[in-house]
């Protein structure tokens, strides 16, 4: 084969190594499938998670893999669906710094697969480096302005991710994951227009099972065009622009920088769309003086940069799900409930007249002095008082993020809020000591029984 574009991505899903990596961005990995796993049992409970569970349930086939925080069991693919549309549904999920939802589209494609073929701890992790490289080094050079374009970068390029991801560890060789990766272009699909419906998760989910279809149908001899990413109306034409191709063959070069070293995950602390935390890590700080209280917040002003309004586009929101792409509902919910988590952003609370007043203070402010730096969106709040005081402050990158990572107490702490209306305590403490130290797991069924068979 030529050395092309497209086989330079396949020359580093097939060669990145989990143990290349420094031990601090090892542990983030670690951290990140745990969250995932939580934030998956967490969404199983979702209307649009149901929808898809049932579905999937009437469907039948082989039952190889579970669908978890439920008893249900399906074929991999149609599991990594329904787990991968649960992952995403809270919004939950971590991200990566060059705007994309990783492990929401990887993991659940990742775990079912290994289920279903008995593989290790130590072959997922494998895995999920090889999908995780893929993605973040496509998002890395064509975002944003991919991203600012209209496409969700979760349902455009996640899809390639996880079919280099699961083709990792089907031991695809160089021409059938070249294969794979093409036959995933097919699936490369996702418009940001339906943020805040039931159709931005399954954007993850059909990431999830195209990436298993695509890996599982070049291991059967399926082709595709060899130069997806190359020449007239490859990906590369189509989703962004030629230009791109110097910067993207640099991001694939032999020896390039790892994103799991360079830019990371960051994993949320709140349960909404990733550009809002900066905004709400402020109002967490402003809050922490007692006279900025409901009764006595009389105005709120919002600052963010121009891409942000294109994300956040409930600014009345009515229901839960709006709110998670609202910035007057986030802040006015954060500064009632003192929180923005799981219990804050449902149709109940959407309905408080409390919070609908409070809504109708906030003031969004396009700022183009704030810079679009992809997945950061600095935030500059400020409370007004009811004797005219003013309150600022300013975050520019939001807990949870690799520069100010969450404790292992504060994500045990976010993994026990999510299981635990579904699963055992005991299953949930077992499931935290397994995933401190993934690579001695056996079998990766030993995880997902954790996450089924208790299931309540």
């Amino acid at each position: 084969m030529t050395d092309t574009l497209t086989r330079s991505i396949v020359d580093t899903a097939l060669n990145v190594e989990f143990g290349d990596l420094p031990e601090p961005s090892q542990q983030m990995v670690r951290f990140a499938l745990l969250d995932l796993l939580a934030c998956t049992v967490a969404g199983a409970d979702d209307e649009c998670a149901r929808v898809i569970t049932d579905w999937v349930r009437d469907l039948g086939g082989s039952p190889h893999s579970a669908i978890l925080g439920t008893p249900v069991r399906a074929p991999a693919a149609f599991a990594a669906l329904a787990n991968a549309t649960a992952a995403h549904a809270l919004d939950f999920d971590d991200v990566s710094l060059r705007m994309i939802h990783p492990s929401a589209t990887l993991v659940p494609a990742l775990l079912a697969v290994a289920e279903r073929e008995h593989r290790t701890g130590a072959e997922l992790l494998a895995a999920y480096a090889a999908g995780f490289e893929v993605q973040a080094r496509i998002c890395a050079t064509i975002n944003p302005e991919h991203y600012a374009r209209g496409w969700h970068t979760t349902g455009t390029v996640g899809v390639l991710g996880t079919a280099a991801g699961v083709g990792r560890l089907l031991g695809l060789d160089a021409d059938r994951m070249t294969h794979a990766i093409g036959i995933a272009a097919a699936s490369a699909k996702g418009i940001r227009k339906n943020f805040g419906t039931m159709v931005k998760p399954l954007h993850a989910g059909h990431s999830a099972m195209h990436g298993v279809e695509a890996a599982e149908l070049a291991l059967r001899g399926f082709t595709a065009d060899p130069e997806i990413f190359d020449g007239r109306n490859g990906y590369l034409d189509v989703f962004t622009t030629p230009e791109r191709g110097d910067a993207m063959r640099a991001a694939f070069a032999p020896g390039a920088p790892m994103e799991l070293v360079v830019s990371g995950i960051g994993i949320k602390r709140y349960a909404c769309c990733g550009a809002l935390h900066p905004a709400l890590d402020a109002m967490e700080r402003l809050t922490a003086d007692p006279r900025v209280r409901p009764d006595n917040v009389v105005r709120i002003e919002a600052r963010m940069n121009d891409l942000a309004p294109s994300i956040l586009v409930h600014h009345d929101a009515t229901t839960g799900l709006e709110g998670k792409f609202s910035l007057e509902f986030s802040l006015a919910v954060y500064l009632l409930h003192g929180r923005a988590g799981l219990s804050q952003y449902t149709d109940e609370v959407a309905a408080d007249p409390e919070l609908i007043r409070l809504m109708h203070l906030v003031d969004f402010v396009v700022d183009e002095s704030l810079p679009v730096n992809l997945a950061y969106f600095a935030s500059v709040v400020t409370v007004e008082l009811a004797d005219g005081e003013r309150r600022t402050e300013r975050v520019d990158v939001q807990r949870g993020y690799p520069e100010l990572p969450l404790s292992l107490d504060e994500l045990t702490e976010k993994v026990r809020d999510c299981c635990s209306p579904r699963l055992a305590a005991a299953a949930i403490d077992r499931l935290i000591g397994t995933m401190s130290s993934v690579e001695p797991v056996p079998d990766v069924a030993e995880i997902t029984r954790l996450l089924s068979v208790g299931a309540r």
